[in-house]
């Protein structure tokens, strides 16, 4: 879902059709209805216009909508668009705000991790991880999961139970 920016005022610079608090609401909706939801956004860093004040509605919601997938976009203008014409935000700036909103992911991103220890339930094998015999598949929520001492087949669901979380990635055992 690309949100592109937690600021009202800059969606509609953007000449976006939608506003925060109704992807908020539906969002909140999906949330109680799908257990370990997966949310993937989009945020566009530096826009021309995006005062500090935009810049915190965006961390602001980045910090409730705790994103699995985060691609932070720096602006840039492209020839031929409106915005290539309004007045550019220093590069610094717009450096800045995406290492901000960069960390805040990561740290968070870690922290969502934290709460998928001990969970059991099916992963797609995908493919030889970085050490021998060991696998590396994804499961539901998108999230990388590795498991040691596997010979099987890959391209296939397997049952596991995550033992341990480091960081990004899950690391758990065939059940």
């Amino acid at each position: 879902m690309p949100i592109q920016s937690g600021s009202n005022r800059i969606l509609q610079k953007m000449n976006r059709t939608y506003k925060i608090q109704p992807v908020i609401e539906n969002l909140e909706i999906l949330r109680a209805k799908i257990p370990h939801l997966s949310i993937s956004t989009d945020i566009i860093c530096g826009f021309p216009g995006e005062t500090d004040s935009d810049f915190e509605e965006t961390i602001d919601l980045i910090k409730w909508l705790k994103p699995e997938i985060l691609n932070v976009s720096k602006f840039t203008p492209r020839p031929g668009t409106k915005a290539k014409s309004m007045k550019q935000l220093n590069s610094k700036i717009i450096k800045e705000r995406s290492f901000k909103l960069s960390e805040l992911f990561r740290t968070s991103l870690i922290d969502i991790n934290k709460g998928w220890k001990g969970w059991e339930g099916e992963i797609l094998l995908l493919h030889k991880g970085d050490q021998e015999h060991q696998a590396f598949g994804r499961n539901i929520a998108y999230k990388n999961v590795f498991i040691d001492d596997y010979r099987g087949n890959y391209g296939e669901f397997v049952k596991i139970k995550v033992d341990k979380v480091a960081g990004f990635n899950l690391f758990g055992r065939l059940i």
